[in-house]
């Protein structure tokens, strides 16, 4: 009950934040992330010699959520969502040996971050990035918790 409590709060916190503050594109990145998705619902990928050519982890999953839902600023935003919804249920995973005080303030922590609050909903590679660390980190975690586990896996 606790973590669902916790898990709503957070949730909370970034809709709130995105209802009374920032929405929708920010610049050139997010724009050509989604034409980029639309290329590849096409069939017109084009491998062109820009930076922004290979980040298949944010063109795929919005290619995906383009042919589902169709072409959106939700689904733009879909995959950051469901990524930051991932990293708060992980921070609660990892804070359930704790009590109460301690995993509300390290849902806090990661919710009221800059970088959360602005790219939570974001076409952009961050918040996919940044699940990818917390991911790791928790397997490292749960890993070590029992050294026997790490030998079995060498």
């Amino acid at each position: 009950m606790r973590s669902y409590v916790l898990f709503v709060i957070g949730v909370g916190i970034l809709l709130g934040f995105q209802l009374y503050s920032i929405s929708g594109m920010k610049g050139y990145d997010d724009i050509e992330y989604a034409r980029q998705a639309m290329d590849l619902l096409r069939g017109e990928t084009n491998y062109y010699d820009h930076h922004f050519a290979y980040r298949w982890g944010v063109v795929l999953p919005v290619a995906l959520f383009y042919k589902l839902l169709g072409v959106s600023d939700f689904a733009s935003g879909l995959p950051a969502v469901l990524a930051s919804l991932m990293m708060i249920f992980l921070i609660l995973k990892i804070c359930r040996e704790g009590n109460w005080s301690q995993s509300l303030f390290a849902l806090l922590l990661f919710c009221l971050t800059p970088n959360v609050l602005y790219y939570w909903d974001k076409l952009m590679p961050d918040i996919q990035l940044a699940m990818g660390v917390l991911v790791a980190l928790w397997a490292k975690w749960e890993f070590n918790k029992d050294a026997n586990k790490a030998w079995g896996l060498v």
